[in-house]
């Protein structure tokens, strides 16, 4: 009974890990070019943020998770790597950097995506 207790005041708290959370399935939605204001500034991973690199900030998928998007119009698509997270007012399923805006045809804007994970991270 004592466990059950802990557990449930670790979910209703919000103390579990955060990555429990994120879609394991499929998404569909926007994502928005991240400014160029964090170009060279350092992400939730630590690492250093590159504006023409391959990667997006998501509160929807895990730090560190390889995920696929494709643009729902013109469906060209690219692998991006998760470094960093978003404001929890955001709206968008993820902030891509230009470089990967460049790849799906886009440079500003609001894109409508499909998004899947295609390799999970460590923690998973």
């Amino acid at each position: 009974m004592r466990i059950f207790a802990f557990l449930a005041a670790i979910i209703f708290t919000g103390l579990a890990p955060r990555y429990e959370a994120f879609a394991a399935e499929p998404v569909s939605g926007k994502a928005a070019v991240y400014s160029d204001a964090y170009h060279g500034k350092k992400t939730a991973t630590g690492e250093v943020y590159d504006k023409n690199g391959l990667s997006a900030a998501s509160n929807v998928f895990p730090l560190g998770s390889m995920v696929h998007v494709r643009h729902r119009i013109n469906g060209k698509h690219v692998v991006v790597r998760i470094n960093d997270t978003q404001a929890k007012s955001n709206k968008h399923i993820l902030d891509l950097s230009r470089g990967a805006a460049r790849k799906l045809g886009c440079s500003t804007g609001h894109i409508p995506v499909d998004a899947h994970v295609v390799k999970p991270t460590e923690k998973e």
